[in-house]
């Protein structure tokens, strides 16, 4: 209903990844590949917690030796439409096509990072399967009704993450 476009919707370069059920559509993601954590519209987000942004600036080196995306638009419906299984089954999908994009721009040994903003229940979503991210800063922000609420700036390395998923008995689904 509203027009939420920002500079990554310019750049060609950046990948919108969206999992449909027929006319349904079950979950959004995007990756852009950017320079630093600064650049990142997810560093961006902070703007409203100087010391959160700090905090998080301060750990650029977790991410200095490969290539960096910065994850933006996880979207999946929250009307109920959709059953939590079939949403997170299309939130996987979309998280294998974005690894497999993120390689095919990376020599075989570099590493990849994903960073973003998230909220602590996204965390539980990527502990519960099985999705290693480690949290560079933690502070609070408000939300869209202008709340505060606890807000996030993580990575993941993805080839990492793949590698422990691939051994991983619990978690073969992902």
């Amino acid at each position: 209903e509203e027009d939420d476009s920002d500079r990554y919707d310019g750049i060609p370069e950046t990948y919108h990844f969206t999992k449909r059920t027929g006319e349904e559509v079950l979950a959004t993601m995007r990756l852009t590949r950017v320079a630093n954590i600064q650049e990142s519209l997810s560093y961006g987000m902070l703007a409203d917690n100087e010391a959160f942004q700090a905090a998080v600036a301060a750990r650029q080196d977790a991410v200095s030796d490969g290539q960096l995306w910065d994850f933006t638009r996880l979207c999946f419906p929250t009307d109920g439409s959709q059953s939590s299984a079939t949403i997170e089954s299309g939130m996987v999908e979309l998280f294998g096509m974005g690894e497999y994009i993120s390689k095919s721009q990376a020599t075989e040994d570099e590493k990849i990072y994903w960073i973003f903003t998230t909220t602590p229940w996204m965390m539980r979503f990527f502990d519960d399967h099985g999705i290693e991210c480690e949290q560079l800063g933690r502070g609070r922000l408000a939300n869209a009704d202008g709340t505060p609420e606890t807000t996030l700036f993580c990575k993941v390395d993805v080839r990492d993450a793949v590698e422990k998923l691939a051994s991983d008995q619990d978690h073969q689904a992902t």
